[in-house]
C-alpha cells in the first residue's frame, strides 16, 4: 500500500517561472515505512486523452431542447425572438395584479424615495423537459429597504417539505387525487386566508400554509407554496366546490392533475403514486 501526498501551489499560476515545466511533485510515503525509509519524489506531467472525438447519436426517439438563458431585463426579453411570447406574459402579470387589488395607491410619505422595480423572467418547463409556459414577475428592490422602518417581515407563505409529502402519501394511501393551481404570493395572503376560514376551511396548527375542511359530501386538504397550491379531496365534488370558491375570489389558473410539485415529478401507477426528477434533470 502507498500513500500520496500533493502539495498545491495555489499563488502560482500555471507556471512557477517562465519556461518551467508544469509537471506536479509528488511525494510518496510507504504506508509501513520506516523512520529510516527515505521519501521519493515523483514528477508526474498531465495526461491527454488520445482519444478522437466523435459525435453521439441518441436515435430519432430522443428529444433534446436548447434553451437560451432568460432574459436579464426587460429590453432583452421584449426585443429577443421569444418576445411576443414574454409580452404576453408581462400583460398575463399586470392583468393579474390589478384584478387581484393587492395594493393601495398612497402618497409618499415626506422624505421618502420611492423604491425601484425588476421584471423576472422565468421558462417553466414540464415533466419532459419542454417548456410549459412563460411567466413574468414584478418585483420591488426590497434590498434598499431598512427592517423596522420600511418593512416588519419578509417571506412568502411557505408549506413545510413534510407537509407535501405528508398529503401525497395521504394520497397514494386512501387513491385520492392531487389537484394543483397557480396563485400569486405574500401581498395578498391575509385575504387568502380571510376567504378560507369564511369558506369553512381551518388552518392547521402545526403548518399555517395547510387548509383543511370537512364536510358531510367529503373532506378537502389544500397546500400553499408561495404561488403553488395543492388540493386533495375524497371525491371530485368537494375538488371542485374548493376551486369554484378560489376562482369566485382570486385571479386563479386551474392546472387539472399536478403532475410536478416543487421539481418532483409524479406519477400514478397500479401501486401508488411514484416521485421522480430523473427527467427534469
Amino acid at each position: 500500500m502507498e500513500s500520496i501526498n500533493v502539495s498545491f501551489f495555489e499563488h502560482i499560476f500555471p507556471y512557477r517561472s517562465i519556461g518551467e515545466s508544469s509537471s506536479v511533485k509528488r511525494t510518496l510515503h510507504p504506508a509501513n515505512h520506516s523512520s529510516g525509509d527515505q521519501e521519493k519524489e515523483v514528477d508526474v506531467k498531465p495526461r491527454r486523452s488520445k482519444r478522437a472525438r466523435t459525435s453521439t447519436s441518441f436515435g430519432p426517439d430522443f428529444l433534446t431542447y436548447l434553451l437560451e438563458s432568460e432574459p436579464r431585463t426587460y429590453k432583452e426579453a421584449v426585443s429577443c425572438p421569444e418576445g411576443p411570447l414574454w409580452k404576453e406574459a408581462i400583460k398575463s402579470e399586470i392583468d393579474s395584479i390589478l384584478q387581484n387589488h393587492t395594493w393601495e395607491l398612497v402618497d409618499l410619505p415626506p422624505g421618502c424615495k420611492p423604491l425601484g422595480y425588476k421584471w423576472i423572467f422565468k421558462r417553466k418547463m414540464k415533466a419532459d423537459g419542454s417548456i410549459d409556459k412563460y411567466k413574468a414577475r414584478l418585483v420591488i428592490k426590497g434590498y434598499r429597504q431598512k427592517e423596522g422602518l420600511d418593512y416588519f417581515d419578509t417571506y412568502s407563505p411557505v408549506s413545510r417539505i413534510n407537509s407535501i409529502r405528508m398529503i401525497i402519501a395521504i394520497a397514494a394511501l386512501r387513491n385520492l387525487e392531487i389537484h394543483q393551481m397557480d396563485q400569486a404570493p405574500k401581498q395578498w395572503h391575509e385575504k387568502f386566508d380571510y376567504a378560507m376560514l369564511s369558506s369553512g376551511f381551518r388552518i392547521n396548527e402545526c403548518d399555517k400554509c395547510v387548509n383543511v375542511k370537512n364536510t358531510d359530501e367529503g373532506y378537502v386538504i389544500l397546500c400553499l407554496y408561495v404561488y403553488d397550491m395543492l388540493i386533495v379531496g375524497s371525491n371530485d365534488r368537494v375538488i371542485q366546490s374548493t376551486k369554484d370558491m378560489l376562482n369566485s375570489k382570486f385571479d386563479m389558473k386551474d392546472m387539472g392533475l399536478a403532475d410536478v410539485i416543487l421539481g418532483v415529478k409524479i406519477t400514478r401507477t397500479s401501486d401508488g403514486l411514484a416521485l421522480s426528477q430523473d427527467t427534469l434533470r
